[in-house]
């Protein structure tokens, strides 16, 4: 049974989004009562890392078809929403001269034309406009899906957070290296949690467009940006294509 179809274009995820919501309020009768109306949207959620309406949908898929593998979804989110705010909190287990030796490389003076430097705790949540963050890449951040692709970044105050990328091809967790110092303008602030374990939040800078992220104050190579690809994902498989990058740093 096929749940979930997709490609790498954000903007081609909005449409299933509206088009989610227009059936979920359809005056057909059947319209908003089929369940995987409701799974796919979890999927379109999950992709966003929208991780509470996710769940939300799941459960309410599985309320209509207790067959589908919405508890395994939703237990997969809780798992990775817990695990990395733990490892955000706790600095990844690194500590003195190591973390110190990781800061270092972070430059003190740079400039992008017509934006102003911050860290992580100067931004508002939602896009920060006219203004960039630099930080350190610590981690790669691993999951099951290919995208977003997504790091722990730590900024100049040992601040930690997350970077996810969208629109890009999933190699690019091997092209950018822990030590590489990331830049992101526009940064996108948001917090990260679901209901069920209020206490585990951790910061995210998204990334929708690649344009504004460089890596060692080089554009991302042409290689990084995903075409638009279809995937298809069923209970049992999932069939992707996508380009490779080497990382010539």
């Amino acid at each position: 049974m096929m749940t979930f179809f997709t490609t790498f274009a954000t903007s081609d995820l909005e449409g299933c989004l509206k088009a989610y919501e227009a059936a979920e309020k359809s005056t057909v009768d059947s319209a908003n009562k089929k369940p995987d109306l409701y799974y796919n949207r979890a999927n379109v959620y999950k992709y966003y890392e929208n991780f509470q309406e996710a769940i939300d949908g799941y459960k309410k898929a599985i309320a209509l078809d207790p067959q589908l593998p919405g508890q395994d979804q939703i237990d997969n989110i809780n798992r990775f929403v817990t695990k990395l705010a733990k490892l955000v909190a706790t600095r990844n287990g690194i500590k003195g001269k190591k973390l110190a030796k990781l800061a270092s490389v972070i430059p003190e003076n740079c400039q992008i034309k017509n934006s102003k430097r911050v860290e992580l705790d100067e931004l508002e949540n939602g896009e920060n406009k006219d203004t960039f963050l630099v930080g350190v890449t610590v981690s790669p951040v691993t999951r099951p899906e290919s995208v977003p692709v997504s790091f722990i970044v730590m900024d100049k105050k040992n601040n930690m957070f997350v970077v996810s990328i969208y629109d890009v091809v999933s190699s690019l967790r091997e092209y950018i290296k822990i030590g590489d110092v990331i830049y992101v303008n526009r940064p996108n602030l948001s917090r990260k949690s679901v209901n069920e374990f209020k206490e585990r939040v951790y910061p995210c800078v998204t990334v929708s467009n690649p344009v504004n992220i460089s890596v060692n104050g080089n554009a991302l190579p042409k290689e990084a940006f995903a075409k638009p690809s279809v995937r298809v994902e069923t209970f049992s498989t999932a069939v992707t294509k996508e380009g490779k990058l080497t990382n010539s740093n």
